[in-house]
């Protein structure tokens, strides 16, 4: 399956905000999730995956939220693009109506703030693939999932959890 340039960013597309300047990543260990959004569509293919990691607030009250996540690709006019992009790890803040509250939420691993700073570079290292290849569908599932094992080849998560973690997501 070929990978997307510059992982699938293109130009005149605009990165998320990032509220990591208001929510700096804490020094402390912290649990790893996987985040599972139902699509709808009744196939769990089709099911929205992310990795995130609460920087403020409590895992049933968050307040902000560090995600490593694919996103929509758009062109500079913000027309969706058909394939998804990555730019990195960003912080957002959660409103009581965000999806997260909704969302199934696995934890993968309780790890410190090296590890998550290395669990991004992981990311950053991840290739972004193209939507499609002879049929199959290349989404956040594998995109999670390749960054999920390459961290357990970098000793930042059990294999057992991580296998545990993605067998639920799949059955979400």
């Amino acid at each position: 399956m070929p990978s997307l340039v510059n992982q699938g960013r293109v130009q005149g597309d605009q990165p998320p905000i990032d509220m990591d300047w208001l929510y700096p990543d804490p020094n402390t260990n912290l649990v790893i999730n996987l985040m599972v959004v139902p699509a709808n569509a009744g196939d769990s293919r089709l099911n929205h995956w992310e990795l995130f990691w609460v920087v403020r607030g409590t895992p049933g009250d968050s307040k902000a939220l560090r995600k490593i996540s694919l996103e929509e690709a758009r062109d500079g006019t913000h027309k969706r693009l058909n394939h998804l992009t990555y730019w990195g790890a960003v912080t957002k803040q959660i409103s009581s109506t965000s999806r997260v509250h909704t969302a199934y939420k696995i934890p993968v691993g309780f790890i410190n703030l090296d590890s998550r700073i290395r669990l991004e570079e992981i990311a950053r290292e991840t290739q972004v693939m193209s939507p499609y290849d002879n049929g199959r569908l290349w989404n956040c599932q594998d995109f999670t999932t390749a960054v999920l094992y390459k961290a357990v080849e970098c000793g930042l998560f059990r294999r057992e959890a991580v296998d545990a973690a993605l067998h639920s997501a799949s059955s979400a």
